[in-house]
């Protein structure tokens, strides 16, 4: 079967090093069960706002899956008009190479965010009774309400439905939602008014790390130093002020545990200046993946902070690397980690709170160390993860080909 997979901003199989995300485990898992894979983004590197190329371009991976790279601009930071311009631009040009082109897809499966792009591919897809399938990543627009004080949030519940009046329509149109979280698949069903969740599917995103046994570090002996750590992109969503917060306050108070911060992105400023001369935490940039892997298995726990409902690709390399975790996040992600008793969770927003958290971790690492051990592969594995993935889309393609 011929797929289409419309998934932009994920970090691209490209260059040594680069880390597999979502759309490159499911693609290559795919691909190496005998399906044409066709993967469909912007020519834009969404975590170092640069341009893999200033045109469109067509490269086959390793794996033989078909990257296709539209040219639709380029944008400087997440949250900015200029990003929903890039969006726009992106789906409209989409849309017109996808008209030109002579060989449709069997199946579709598109990320939502982005809005525009889902209903450009239904668009194209519904005259030529081609399934569509949505995979929701993130409670767009409604989300946007998380940001702003109480006070704000009638405004902008408004001006999320004047920017995006056709977010319900794009998935309730769709052959099937499928999502990396029960609870996010819960709120698209709600937002949609769809009765088919039993037929929808969630598919943990899983992590490529697993692949290869992880050296996890020694614990610890009394009165050395606890290494915390937090790998990801230093988003506006990510909530990384209140890491440095907690760092800070752990070492005034002379704690012995030290944390790093990981990764690029927006936030990579305003860290900078908030750390200054002082040595409160570590700042070391960008890891690539073999560099992320090392950075993990050098530390005995991990930091996870934002104010949404998910469950992040950090999870589970956390995981899969047995790093007990200290968690701000809200929704599915948080109640597995108070299920499993893999570590402390504690509100977003609050750098005392996550301080107290990580401290509890820190002083408890044996045990919380002994529960992640305990977690299910099948939970976290991209073997077992995307072949799941896999078989639910060729069902899907399978039931369109004999209707």
């Amino acid at each position: 079967m011929r797929i289409w997979i419309l998934k932009d901003s994920e970090q691209l199989p490209l260059t040594a090093g680069s880390k597999q995300m979502r759309v490159g485990m499911l693609s290559e898992t795919l691909q190496q069960r005998g399906h044409e894979v066709h993967w469909w983004c912007s020519t834009v590197h969404h975590m170092k706002k640069t341009l893999y190329a200033p045109h469109d371009q067509t490269v086959t991976l390793p794996s033989g899956v078909e990257l296709h790279m539209v040219h639709a601009g380029l944008y400087k930071r997440n949250l900015s008009v200029a990003r929903i311009r890039h969006h726009r631009r992106l789906a409209k040009r989409w849309r017109t190479i996808a008209e030109r082109s002579t060989e449709a897809p069997g199946l579709i499966l598109v990320a939502y965010p982005i809005i525009e792009w889902v209903l450009e591919a239904e668009r194209y897809a519904k005259p030529r009774g081609i399934p569509v399938i949505v995979d929701v990543r993130d409670q767009w627009p409604d989300t946007f309400v998380d940001y702003v004080p109480e006070i704000l949030k009638p405004a902008v519940r408004l001006a999320t439905c004047l920017l995006y009046p056709h977010a319900a329509d794009a998935l309730h149109d769709a052959t099937r939602l499928t999502s990396m979280s029960t609870h996010v698949l819960r709120w698209a069903l709600g937002k949609s008014k769809r009765t088919d969740g039993h037929q929808c599917g969630v598919f943990y995103l899983g992590t490529n790390l697993s692949e290869l046994a992880f050296t996890r570090a020694a614990l610890p002996a009394a009165g050395e130093t606890i290494r915390a750590c937090f790998l990801g992109s230093l988003g506006n969503t990510a909530d990384v002020m209140s890491i440095a917060g907690a760092a800070k306050i752990l070492a005034e108070q002379g704690a012995p545990i030290r944390i790093t911060i990981a990764g690029d992105g927006d936030m990579m400023g305003e860290l900078r200046a908030f750390l200054g001369e002082n040595d409160w935490f570590d700042l070391p940039g960008w890891q690539d993946k073999e560099a992320g892997r090392a950075l993990l298995e050098r530390h005995h726990m991990a930091i996870l902070t934002g104010h949404a409902e998910a469950m992040p690709n950090k999870f589970f390399d956390y995981v899969a690397a047995g790093l007990p975790i200290a968690c701000t996040l809200r929704g599915e992600v948080r109640e597995y980690i108070e299920l499993h008793q893999l570590g402390r969770t504690c509100p977003s927003g609050d750098a005392v709170a996550l301080a107290e958290a990580i401290r509890e971790v820190a002083n408890n690492l044996a045990t919380y160390r002994a529960h992640v051990a305990q977690v299910p592969p099948e939970h976290y594995t991209k073997k077992a993860i995307y072949s799941s993935f896999a078989e639910f889309l060729e069902k899907e393609g399978a039931a369109a080909g004999k209707a």
